[in-house]
């Protein structure tokens, strides 16, 4: 289990600027990140990854779909998507490279036993990720 928290990681422009994250993971097929949802934006298109979102706070339409906190989204990143920010708020991301497996995103009010990855989100918040490997 690794234990990433966003207060501890730099902030950074999107890939497409039109926004800000917090990368809490990168080793080449698996990014995990925290983004701020302040204004309107289109997300930065990534081919070949899968993507997981997962609202932590705010509100937001994501491709046509109204989500509240705890809601999740999977969508592939090639795909052109856009938020339109009703409420700004923060977002948990996870990205996997096709063809490397999928994960899982559950939050919880304690850190979760059961998970290979484990954010600290604040305020007694946990996100667990839960990693499957491809079949090869």
């Amino acid at each position: 289990m690794r234990l990433l928290d966003p207060a501890m990681a730099t902030p950074v422009p999107w890939r497409n600027g039109a926004g800000i994250t917090r990368e809490l993971w990168n080793d080449g097929p698996i990014r995990i990140s925290v983004a701020d949802l302040t204004a309107d934006a289109p997300f930065s298109e990534l081919p070949g990854i899968d993507r997981l979102f997962v609202l932590l706070s705010g509100s937001i339409t994501l491709d046509g779909r109204e989500l509240g906190p705890g809601e999740q989204l999977r969508f592939a990143g090639e795909r052109p998507v856009a938020a339109v920010v009703r409420h700004p708020g923060r977002a948990l991301n996870l990205m996997i490279r096709r063809g490397h497996g999928s994960g899982d995103i559950t939050l919880t009010r304690k850190a979760p036993d059961e998970a290979d990855f484990v954010i600290r989100l604040g305020d007694d918040r946990f996100a667990g990720i839960r990693l499957t490997p491809a079949n090869r």
